[in-house]
Formats: C-alpha cells, structure tokens, sequence
C-alpha cells in the first residue's frame, strides 16, 4: 500500500503586471499628497505674509496717531499734508510737536519737525531677495535746539521743510507700504481731499494705505511691480481711500493679490 504524500498548494505571487500597477497607483498617492501639502503650505505662507503686512499698515498708522497727538498749531505753525503729484502719487505730512528724535542736539528745545511718507531705501541698501528700490512708509524727525532760529522755516512749505530735513535719515517703519493717501474729514461730515484754507474746520484726517508683500512682489517682472501702486489712484472729494480703491485688489496679478492689505484709519486732530 503506498502512502499517499502530503499536498502542498503553491502559494500565489504577484505579477510583473501587478506590480507595476501598483507602483502607478502608489506614484500618484503620492503626488496628489504632495499637491495637497504644497498647497496648504503656500496658503499657510501667504496667510502669514497677509498677517505681517496687516500688522505693518496698522503700526504704521498707529505711530502716526501717536506723534500727532502733540500736534502744534499755533501762530504761522499748522500742520502742512503735501498731496502727491500724478494719478497714484503719495501724500505727505509735515508737522511740529514735542517729540523725539534720533538725533538730539545740543540744548535741545523738546521740539521736533516730523515727516511721514513714503520713502525710497536708502543709497546702498542691501535687498536681500527683496525688489531692489522697494519704498517704505518713514518717519522723518529733526529736534530742534534753542540755537535754532525756527522763524527762518515759516511759513512752513514743503521747500522750507525739505530744506530743515535735507540731512535728516528717513526712519524706515513699513518696508511694504506701496500706497499713501490722505484727505480730510471736516467738521460738517464732509470729506474733501484737498487741505481746506482754514485749517480750524478739519475734524480728523483720514489716512489710507496699502501695504503688501514684498517677496510677493519681487516675483514680477519689473515693469508688473511698479505698476501695482498705480492701480491705487488718487482719492477724489467725497471719498475715503477705501471707496476709491474698492475692486484695484482683484485687478492685480495673482503673485500679490492674496499677500496685499489695504487699511484705514480715521486720526481725530
């Protein structure tokens, strides 16, 4: 009798097909994971960039409403707001108060002429990967000392204050803020973006800007970047910087559009 020998199944084993089906459905696994994850991250990135540039168009502002505070206006002394040349030129605001400065001479007299605007960097600069001659909202403060003969810059132009700040360094506060417009909020409610005669019928000024990402723009071509500001016309009366730039974000190249804030603020004076 012959005894019978033990059965043993072969066991199964994947084909070269199979394999190679399975490595295509893993490769693109993998790709739509690393598309998800790239998006996320450039969201995450842009959302921070978004926050950073908020935080610099609300400081700025801020600073400003601080130092106006001490505002002097008596006597020839008011306070002067330079409107900007062209469609998208910036404004500027010249001012006297009791406020310090860099450089403090001797026998100080606690008085300081005080510019804001937009800026061009320094001569020299570095720009570490950022778009080479970018301008910044500064500050721009000269403290007088009792040597200083202050009637000599009355009546206070944009000449006579160009000549008391010619050796003064501009403060860089917001390196990306692009736009800076300002107009008037009279006693009566209106508005109107040219500084009225009497300066005692101005209620508050009302101040916008636009602020962005400067790596964001570094990714235009050249021509695109300086073009971006020029999407911000001028304020018109009856307007508040908000109204009047209403729709110029969606009209901006993607690269920018999600890391740019435009902001506003109302300063009692």
């Amino acid at each position: 009798m012959k005894t019978p020998f033990p059965s043993f199944r072969a066991r199964g084993a994947f084909t070269l097909v199979e394999l190679l089906v399975s490595t295509a459905v893993f490769a693109i696994l993998a790709a739509l994971l690393l598309q998800v994850f790239g998006s996320v991250t450039a969201s995450a990135k842009a959302s921070r960039a978004r926050t950073e540039v908020l935080r610099q168009a609300v400081g700025a502002l801020e600073r400003l409403h601080r130092d106006l505070s001490g505002l002097v206006q008596s006597g020839k002394w008011k306070l002067l707001v330079v409107k900007g040349d062209g469609v998208a030129g910036n404004d500027a605001i010249i001012f006297l108060a009791p406020l310090p400065a860099a450089h403090v001479p001797e026998a100080p007299r606690r008085l300081s002429l005080v510019r804001y605007g937009i800026e061009p960097p320094p001569a020299g600069a570095p720009s570490p990967g950022d778009w080479p001659g970018v301008p910044a909202f500064a500050r721009t403060a000269r403290a007088f000392s009792w040597n200083d003969d202050l009637g000599s810059f009355l009546p206070l132009t944009e000449a006579a204050a160009g000549t008391a700040l010619a050796n003064v360094e501009p403060q860089q506060i917001a390196p990306g803020v692009i736009r800076y417009e300002i107009c008037f909020q009279l006693r009566d409610g209106s508005i109107v973006a040219e500084e009225p005669a009497d300066p005692t019928t101005i209620r508050a000024l009302i101040c916008g800007i636009v602020a962005v990402d400067r790596q964001s723009l570094a990714r235009l071509p050249e021509g695109e970047r300086e073009s971006v500001a020029a999407r911000f016309p001028k304020v018109q009366s009856n307007q508040r910087p908000l109204e009047a730039w209403r729709g110029a974000v969606d009209q901006l190249p993607s690269a920018v559009r999600q890391t740019i804030h435009v902001y506003e603020q109302t300063i009692s004076i």
